[in-house]
């Protein structure tokens, strides 16, 4: 049985439980008895849900509202005692705060019933009672895990990038997303980075907007877990045509006032126009009290190319004006900004430096063309030239490192006995390098099966940061575009880029005779701070050699 003054105590809070709940006004309401030593209840009632649990207090989502237990010493007026305030009550206080910062809920947004009872001993009468004691706490049967709110933050992208603008979100506010689904889009100076949602839920805020630049590590939305995706709007919307749409269909453009259509202009011919055949001229000019006469149908006709009847002023300025010129402005993605600023800094950094040679492609379009069917039938890979370009650098490097090397710290010179080839690619968003790793180790179709593969990455959209860093030498071809000749820009801290463009037939000699051969220009820009020009020159050489005797790379002689 409770005590008197338990009872008492829990009469007058169903009162003003109820009182407060009904009410829209934040404020906090104290009943205490004549002797008050402790508090035993606190409930808060807020329109958001909290974590399920916390130490030292207890936090349960019902009807609208979460309740928390716990002991804090206050003496008979109801004020806390500071003097004796124990570790446990600072825990309680300090968990419930948490909790309510956690909900994005402040404390001034937050209805506070507080009960003191006479005596602790009372409690854990009070507390057996606990559950049916509030009619607006459901039995414990009946309770259900709160769904926590998670804060999705910017993922660790790579190690030299810290930043990225936030391109777009695929979701807004309110909207469903599922577990691992994409909410936002973060565009670097590489790649786009995809941030997935870590659990299914709605989408609460949104911290940050589309365009802005986001750092590593910061909130940009947050997901209440658990919920379901509504349909019932989206069908709504869908069965409902839409009142702005206009009907463009024959009839209804026929019931249609001329006004209501879509103007549809046509550019001025660079002749100035003459008079408008479709406008019959008038006999007699209107007089300043005459009005003319409304002809819809006359509209209707003569506004099929225009979609409305030029005025005589606009006729006359028409005489004056021979072209349109229209412009566009837009702003640089981040994308073309960050490109732009590692080209200008890779230009203000090496000493640069271009060799050029050519290479009678003959022998190599030859083997192509009579193996490219068969290859393609037994392997699966289309055989192109980059492949036997590749695998011609990888040997040239073995030969020559230093052009395989890069600068660390301006003062560090790392020598690789490896080959990470990074293939220059030109996607819509700008210009790509994917790395593909251990060429050297790798025959022709391999190289070319594994270039393909991430060309095809790139145009899809689906490069990874892996897949972008660390590289130890590039190769450009400008070749598939229409260039004939170039100097490519190297990719720091890469020390070298070789550029390879297109073949013509033209005239050279062979052997004491003029003969039409397939010709292909081929550049080497470098550091000269490490690579001297014999090495650059050499390392060509190797190169021409390789690509204009194909069996000679193929056995490694």
């Amino acid at each position: 049985m409770l005590s008197r003054n338990a009872r008492a105590a829990l009469s007058r809070t169903r009162l003003l439980s109820d009182h407060l709940v009904r009410s829209s006004t934040p404020r906090i309401r104290t009943i205490s008895s004549s002797a008050v030593k402790h508090t035993m209840v606190t409930s808060v009632q807020t329109n958001e849900a909290y974590a399920p649990f916390a130490h030292y207090s207890q936090a349960i989502r019902a009807a609208g509202q979460v309740w928390l237990s716990g002991q804090i010493p206050a003496d008979a007026q109801g004020n806390l005692i500071k003097g004796t305030m124990t570790e446990q009550t600072k825990a309680i206080i300090k968990n419930t705060e948490a909790i309510l910062k956690a909900s994005g809920t402040g404390l001034d947004k937050v209805v506070k019933v507080v009960v003191y009872v006479k005596d602790v001993n009372v409690m854990p009468e009070f507390a057996s009672v606990y559950d049916p004691a509030f009619p607006h706490r459901p039995a414990r049967s009946s309770l259900r895990k709160y769904d926590a709110k998670v804060v999705v933050r910017v993922p660790q992208m790579a190690e030299s990038i810290t930043e990225g603008t936030l391109s777009q979100f695929s979701k807004k506010v309110g909207d469903f997303i599922e577990a691992d689904e994409e909410l936002a889009t973060i565009e670097t100076d590489k790649i786009d980075v995809s941030v997935n949602a870590p659990l299914a839920g709605i989408i609460q805020r949104l911290f940050v907007a589309e365009g802005d630049v986001v750092n590593v590590d910061q909130e940009i939305a947050e997901i209440q877990a658990g919920g379901k995706q509504s349909t019932t709007q989206n069908e709504k919307e869908i069965s409902k045509p839409s009142e702005k749409i206009a009907d463009l269909s024959p009839k209804s453009q026929d019931k249609t006032a001329s006004h209501t259509s879509l103007p549809v202009l046509e550019k001025p011919t660079s002749k100035p126009p003459g008079p408008n055949p479709d406008v019959a001229p008038r006999e007699e000019p209107l007089t300043k009290t005459e009005k003319p006469a409304p002809n819809t149908s006359s509209v209707a006709q003569s506004n099929t190319s225009w979609g409305f009847r030029p005025s005589r002023a606009e006729e006359k300025a028409s005489l004056h004006c021979s072209f349109w010129a229209i412009y566009i402005k837009s702003k640089p993605t981040i994308t073309l900004k960050r490109t732009s600023e590692r080209l200008k800094e890779s230009q203000n950094t090496a000493a640069f430096l271009t060799t050029f040679n050519e290479v009678d492609m003959s022998r190599l379009i030859e083997l192509r063309k009579n193996n490219k069917d068969a290859i393609m039938e037994k392997h699966g890979v289309k055989l192109g030239f980059m492949g036997f370009m590749a695998r011609a650098s990888a040997l040239a490097l073995k030969e020559i490192p230093a052009v395989n090397a890069s600068i660390e710290n301006d003062d560090t010179i790392v020598y690789r006995d490896y080959v990470d080839l990074s293939i220059a690619a030109s996607i819509p968003k700008g210009l790509v390098t994917p790395v593909v790793r251990n060429i050297e180790s790798m025959g022709i179709l391999q190289i070319e099966k594994a270039i393909g593969e991430m060309v095809k990455k790139a145009r899809d959209g689906k490069l990874t940061m892996d897949d972008m860093t660390g590289g130890s030498f590039t190769i450009s071809n400008s070749g598939v575009w229409g260039s004939l000749f170039g100097t490519p820009i190297i990719n720091l801290p890469q020390t070298a880029v070789l550029g390879t463009y297109g073949t013509m037939d033209r005239p050279i000699a062979v052997n004491g005779q003029v003969e039409i051969r397939p010709m292909m220009y081929v550049a080497l820009t470098y550091d000269h701070r490490i690579i001297d020009g014999r090495e650059a020159v050499k390392f060509l050489v190797l190169v021409k050699k390789y690509l204009e005797s194909p069996e000679s790379m193929m056995l490694e002689l």
